[in-house]
């Protein structure tokens, strides 16, 4: 789905809900669209994690500065927020990993990480062992 400006606050997941099935739960038109490859999803692949590193004292995800301006953007507009791309996740729109991801590239904290209900523990126990090497790498134990 790409963004429109034509949309106001609340318009945008109206339009998904239209766009991408009925509210009713109808699964057949997700179906659909996911056989016409419009979800970008890869069969058995996990999306990457970002790099890992000390920012102010803080272990934390390598931000991308694009996407955390496209998100401040969206957000100031009423176009966007967490909280609706995870009504997306929800709605099968998107993965929890996809999610896990998102919020890597917004530079969230290694400790934030354990706090979202979202990430898997095999995915925090990764997150951890990487942390666990940059502490080391800069306090030399």
């Amino acid at each position: 789905m790409r963004y429109h400006p034509r949309y106001r606050a609340g318009e945008m997941e109206q339009h998904v809900a239209r766009s991408h099935g009925s509210p009713s739960g109808d699964q057949s038109s997700h179906q659909h669209r996911d056989a016409q490859g419009l979800k970008p999803t890869v069969d058995g692949l996990r999306q990457p994690m970002q790099p890992i590193g000390w920012s102010d004292g803080v272990i934390r995800f390598k931000p991308n500065p694009i996407v955390a301006l496209l998100l401040e953007d969206a957000t100031e507009r009423g176009r966007l927020s967490i909280a609706s791309i995870r009504v997306w996740v929800a709605e099968g729109l998107a993965s929890a990993d996809d999610m896990v991801q998102f919020v890597q590239l917004l530079g969230y904290s290694v400790s934030a990480m354990g706090d979202l209900d979202y990430v898997p523990h095999h995915t925090l126990v990764e997150i951890d062992r990487e942390a666990d090497k940059v502490w080391l790498d800069r306090n030399g134990e």
